[in-house]
């Protein structure tokens, strides 16, 4: 079926409401576990896994991850993986709910009963763990940081938990924390040019700046050609660490209107046949510098 206009409306608030609902951060009180434990208890009877266990509240998945190593019998049960989300669930839930409120579609008893219970899970609890002498239950994080839909932070954690455990990203990546917190030691042309995860390297190589790494010392880089337009670029020649003379196209991404300091730059491989800016940048769309016509690049 296809949604009405009014029905679309009400989905971006449904959503917005949703998302800042699994977001909302609350400690562990007495009034919240007593919802915790009622409906993981539940959950536990809908697997046939009786009596409930034993519940131990914790504040970060290291912490419930150190518990748990440290306790004997922790086979999980065969009916749930290691761990079960809570908040980032909420994806689904949102959808099956925004589905049952404004379409008035109907579910089965069982069915109803799973979705309520996970959306009052994922209203105060981040991950469960549930074996079966002892539910480990993780508070949700103090603070998320984001950029758009993606966890990103330029200047600090994207995800920080109560107890200090944090996660790094840049935009949507999870990176090691002292590439944000000492860059300029941490982040050398060598880690940049040459750390294995391809979508890790391509974040160091942003995180650094393209026009500082390309221009270090060791990398002995030489200009080939610059364009007095940034959106065209400069063509650059570097010496890679385990591979040799290569050349770059370092480019301005954005509008047609750059902006000094406002516009981020990134670097694009290209030929060593390639000599000018305007022939490598039009070399990346498979034209001839004759029939490039830059409009914006993204």
């Amino acid at each position: 079926m296809e949604l009405t206009v009014a029905q679309q409306a009400k989905l971006e608030i449904f959503r917005e409401e949703s998302l800042a609902t699994a977001l909302a951060h609350q400690e562990f009180n007495d009034e919240n576990k007593e919802t915790i434990e009622a409906r993981i208890t539940r959950a536990y009877e809908l697997g046939g896994e009786v009596p409930p266990p034993e519940f131990v509240y914790v504040q970060s998945p290291k912490e419930a991850n150190e518990y748990l190593s440290k306790r004997e019998g922790k086979a999980k049960t065969e009916h749930y993986s290691s761990y079960i989300l809570g908040m980032a669930a909420m994806y689904w839930i949102a959808f099956y709910k925004f589905c049952q409120v404004e379409l008035d579609v109907t579910y089965e008893a069982n069915d109803q009963e799973l979705l309520d219970l996970h959306l009052d899970l994922a209203k105060y609890v981040s991950y469960w763990y549930p074996y079966d002498e002892v539910c480990v239950i993780v508070e949700k994080p103090v603070m998320t940081n984001w950029d758009g839909d993606q966890l990103h932070n330029e200047h600090g954690p994207s995800v920080l938990f109560a107890d200090g455990f944090s996660v790094y990203s840049w935009r949507g990546t999870r990176i090691p924390k002292d590439w944000i917190e000492d860059k300029e030691n941490a982040l050398t042309a060598e880690v940049c040019l040459t750390w294995d995860n391809l979508e890790q390297r391509r974040c160091a190589s942003e995180i650094r700046g393209w026009e500082k790494l390309l221009t270090e010392p060791s990398l002995n880089t030489t200009v080939i050609d610059k364009d007095e337009d940034p959106l065209i670029g400069t063509l650059l020649e570097a010496t890679l660490p385990d591979v040799g003379r290569e050349r770059f196209l370092l480019v301005a991404c954005g509008t047609m209107i750059y902006t000094p300091n406002k516009n981020r730059f990134f670097a694009l491989p290209v030929p060593p046949t390639v000599n000018t800016a305007l022939e490598a940048n039009a070399w990346t769309y498979d034209m001839k510098p004759e029939d490039f016509n830059l409009e914006v690049r993204t």
